[in-house]
């Protein structure tokens, strides 16, 4: 068995497998308006086998094949990949004949043993739908822990379900690796011969093409799309400058006007007096780095980060905006990692200690939230919450969110690995809630004629 990057040409057994597979895939699969045949073509796997080379060039992702005695024989990917947090996600599928053999297992055991060896990572998840036994089994047996219950976490088979977290760190891999604990314990033998995790860019793209005209317009289709006008990716997208022109609000909180807007070059000088002014409140829950907090705080930080986070927002990937409070900077309010397939998104605030206690928190939280489930049309937001951070707890709990888990070792933070708690709503259930802000009133979004600040994730500070 070995693990190595998707082919063009592993398209025909991808098909075969899937389509005869589909009654023990599709229930746990993100549902899609085809059928699943239609989503099971050649051109299909061609189009995802370039989008998961191109995530794997931008480190995104690293999508792997397991081969099993040179046969395509389902996929074993890190998603989700953070290098800011060292964490990601980890998903596997296999075909059925080769099921009850330890092969998921020891694919998994390959990978976990190439995140935390050659990509240096402290944390890999794996959500697993609650009645998904027999993966849950394997996760535990990989040395997986169950966290908590994620409440509407994907919309798979046709209906939107909730997913265990199951997560391991680091600290937990046993000596030697998974692999070889694997191999010692005699659940399977996996010869070092077949040992090919790598990454996407080191295959050779010679593979043969399957012998279609469509395929081949589909390639041509997707090395073409960096050249149009119109990126559709993202709702910001949509029409030129549409990001620069977003304007959130007004809500009107003690007697002054809450906005989110996005940033400025001009904020920097604002934004970096309260950053060092602010230093004991912010640096114990934001993340370490080898430099001192003045120089992760000049103005030259933030015009670069500043172009980064436009950047990021045109792509699609963050919605970085800042809370201005009477046309003051006051702090920031982010959507990152937005994530269009699963429509998910985590959100971090951080506030000028002089206008805490006073519902500006709350305020520009509902109107990321209303924005984020409205034009965005994202599904569900979460929030990672530090240990200890009462104040940040508090207003997720007040702007409606559930405390739905704890992750272990999640961030690095204050100078050492921290647990965080998950807090998350839905669309659904935001719904339902009554508005956070002091005027109860539904709020107004205007558009006028993570990867966050120094490197750091931003996170609730109210």
């Amino acid at each position: 068995m070995a693990l190595r990057p998707p082919r063009l040409s592993d398209a025909p057994l991808w098909r075969e497998i899937r389509l005869r597979d589909k009654q023990m895939i599709e229930s746990f699969w993100v549902t899609s308006p085809l059928s699943w045949t239609e989503r099971h073509t050649d051109v299909c796997w061609v189009r995802e086998c370039l989008e998961m080379r191109r995530a794997a060039r931008a480190g995104r992702a690293l999508p792997l094949v397991i081969e099993i005695d040179g046969r395509f024989a389902g996929q074993c990917n890190l998603e989700r990949i953070d290098m800011y947090s060292r964490t990601a996600e980890m998903g596997i599928w296999l075909d059925s004949h080769a099921s009850g053999r330890g092969v998921a297992t020891a694919a998994g055991a390959l990978l976990l043993d190439h995140a935390f060896g050659a990509l240096a990572l402290q944390r890999v998840t794996a959500p697993i739908r609650m009645d998904n036994v027999a993966t849950a089994r394997g996760a535990e047996r990989l040395g997986f822990r169950h966290e908590g219950t994620m409440s509407g976490f994907l919309d798979v088979g046709g209906r939107v379900k909730d997913h265990e977290l199951w997560a391991i760190t680091s600290k937990h891999a046993p000596t030697g690796g998974f692999a070889r604990a694997l191999a010692t314990q005699h659940v399977v033998a996996i010869p070092a011969r077949g040992r090919r995790v790598g990454s996407a860019r080191r295959e050779r793209a010679s593979f043969p093409l399957p012998r279609s005209r469509a395929v081949l317009v589909a390639v041509v289709r997707y090395y073409l799309r960096p050249f149009r006008r119109i990126h559709l990716r993202h709702a910001l997208s949509r029409q030129p400058g549409a990001y620069s022109r977003l304007r959130l609000g007004p809500s009107a909180v003690s007697g002054a006007q809450v906005v989110l807007r996005p940033p400025r070059l001009s904020d920097a000088a604002a934004w970096r007096e309260i950053r060092l002014r602010d230093r004991a409140l912010i640096e114990p829950f934001w993340v370490t780095s080898t430099q001192s907090w003045a120089q992760r705080h000049t103005e030259t930080i933030w015009v670069r980060e500043c172009l980064l986070m436009r950047r990021t927002a045109r792509a699609g990937h963050a919605l970085p905006l800042v809370i201005e409070i009477d046309g003051q900077f006051a702090g920031q309010c982010n959507l990152e990692r937005i994530d269009a397939h699963s429509r998910t998104a985590e959100m971090g605030i951080w506030l000028d200690s002089k206008v805490t206690h006073r519902g500006v928190g709350a305020a520009a939280t509902t109107l990321l939230l209303e924005h984020a489930f409205g034009a965005l049309r994202i599904h569900r937001i979460t929030a990672p919450v530090g240990k200890g951070n009462v104040r940040a707890a508090h207003l997720m709990q007040r702007v409606g969110m559930k405390y739905e888990a704890t992750m272990v070792s999640f961030l690095d933070v204050g100078g050492q690995r921290s647990d965080h708690d998950l807090w998350a709503v839905t669309s659904e259930h935001h719904a339902l809630q009554p508005s956070a802000s002091p005027d109860n009133r539904k709020q107004r979004v205007s558009i006028s004629p993570r990867r966050d600040l120094a490197g750091g994730r931003s996170e609730a500070m109210t």
